[in-house]
């Protein structure tokens, strides 16, 4: 099993703004993708002194070739999707 993480931060204000577009847009797009080894997403949340981070942990079952090349594919489109002032980190290195 791989888990690929991506870790986010907003405002509180903006967070539950934040989450919304995580689960009814982001996650549901990368779902639609329909990707082999493809086994869901985590969505974690926690206040972190004047921000609310947000971590998101993919669990893939093989680490396939498709996974990696369907998120470079998509990595522009979501990271549009996220805007500004949101800032996110992908932790997963994609070649």
């Amino acid at each position: 099993m791989i888990a690929r993480i991506w870790r986010g931060w907003t405002t509180p204000e903006n967070a539950d703004e934040y989450e919304e577009l995580l689960r009814s847009i982001i996650i549901l797009r990368i779902e639609s993708l329909q990707v082999p080894g493809y086994q869901g997403i985590e969505v974690l949340r926690r206040q972190e002194g004047d921000e609310v981070a947000f971590v998101t942990v993919m669990h893939d079952s093989v680490g396939s070739e498709a996974f990696a090349q369907a998120v470079r594919r998509n990595r522009a489109a979501l990271r549009d999707l996220a805007g500004d002032p949101l800032r996110m980190i992908c932790l997963m290195v994609v070649k």
